[in-house]
């Protein structure tokens, strides 16, 4: 949504010029009279708001930070790591601590008393349904989902409009179609970059991913068989076989890498399940 960011700017901005206390709203309930929530101790806890690492998810948690504080009447507090991917905020909702593990949901330090995030909007979270089943053994900090915020999201992959239009326009090949793609009957790959054109500089090592989680590798393996793309690590557990730690290589591109048009994500992953098969 490339629209997100500007109005997240924006309402920042309204912040910092309106009020003594950089109230947004006019009537807003100024922050000393504002009141806390309490722990199990009974001690003064801000109301958490967890955020995912995407403009959207900065737009909307702006929103709701601003109806608690200056409607309700609430102190908040924003997380200090946003998340790297929907399935952070099972975790964060359920007090883990390490809530952007890429390793296990083992390595997510759960199994906590109580926690100190309360509140996540734009949260993709019906798509890691493993993570949620995981969350489900400390039933007393389960997230509760509310519903729908109101809209319909959709999210995929996608070629930009002027690599599509040059493919079309040359050779009348639309690279919106799957087939186009089948190296049997097309060269769909001189519109794009191959790999070595990547900067890797700007890319995560893999081992800093979903491709070395466990649980999500060992049900590639067994959806796939593919035991050529993983590499078994001494503890047993698989991981993604990465060339150069950067590039994990579909089946079809291991004999030839140049080959293969890049598919770049985002995040800890970004679809990567469903990229990889």
């Amino acid at each position: 949504m490339s629209w997100a960011k500007p109005l997240t700017t924006a309402c920042v901005v309204l912040l910092n010029v309106r009020g003594a206390d950089g109230a947004c709203l006019a009537d807003a309930i100024p922050s000393a009279s504002r009141i806390w929530a309490k722990d199990d101790s009974g001690d003064d806890l801000p109301i958490g708001l967890f955020e995912g690492q995407w403009d959207s998810a900065y737009l909307f948690t702006t929103f709701v930070q601003i109806l608690i504080e200056e409607v309700l009447g609430y102190h908040t507090i924003l997380s200090e790591e946003d998340g790297i991917s929907g399935a952070s905020a099972h975790f964060a909702l359920a007090g883990c601590l390490n809530w952007n593990s890429a390793q296990s949901n083992e390595d997510r330090k759960c199994d906590l008393n109580e926690t100190r995030m309360h509140v996540v909007v734009d949260g993709w979270m019906s798509n890691w349904p493993s993570e949620a089943a995981y969350i489900a053994k400390y039933p007393h900090l389960v997230p509760e989902d509310l519903g729908s915020m109101g809209y319909d999201g959709v999210e995929g992959i996608y070629v930009t409009h002027d690599i599509m239009s040059e493919a079309y326009e040359s050779e009348g090949l639309a690279l919106n179609f799957y087939l186009s793609y089948n190296q049997t009957h097309h060269d769909a790959k001189q519109y794009f970059d191959g790999i070595a054109n990547v900067n890797s500089s700007r890319l995560q090592w893999c081992n800093n991913t979903n491709l070395f989680n466990r649980d999500h590798m060992e049900n590639y393996l067994r959806w796939t068989g593919d035991s050529e793309g993983l590499v078994q690590m001494e503890d047993g557990r698989h991981v993604a076989k990465c060339l150069n730690g950067l590039f994990w290589l579909s089946p079809a591109c291991r004999a030839d890498a140049s080959s293969c048009i890049p598919v770049l994500t985002a995040g800890s992953g970004w679809a990567h399940r469903d990229i990889m098969q």
